[in-house]
């Protein structure tokens, strides 16, 4: 019997996408309300190549982000197009996931990786 040479995600990858999801201010906090872009295949690319999804990198970042008042360093950030689900919102500006789904709405989710340089 042949081995797949595609090893599953650790346990933690999996856990920060729940905690993605569960923190989107524009969703119900289910991962099936985000679904990355995932462009057209590139000839000869498989499919967990990352070249298959719609983001882009900047180097050498220039700036800083501010954090609870305190400026961070970035040396390099990304930029991951996005589409979600958007229900009703209630008084409080909370959706439920099981009211229908209104329209998906394109947003974009920002990482910025701290003193990463050399």
């Amino acid at each position: 019997m042949a081995q797949s040479t595609t090893a599953a995600p650790p346990k933690s990858m999996q856990r920060l996408v729940e905690l993605m999801a569960r923190m989107n201010p524009y969703t119900a906090g289910e991962v099936d309300d985000m679904d990355l872009y995932i462009s057209h295949p590139t000839i000869g690319a498989s499919n967990g190549d990352p070249s298959q999804i719609e983001m882009e990198l900047d180097g050498d970042y220039p700036g800083t982000w501010d954090f609870k008042g305190q400026p961070q360093k970035l040396n390099r950030v990304l930029r991951i197009k996005y589409r979600c689900k958007v229900r009703k919102k209630d008084a409080a500006g909370n959706q439920d996931p099981a009211d229908p789904v209104l329209y998906w709405m394109t947003a974009y989710l920002l990482i910025g990786f701290e003193d990463g340089g050399p």
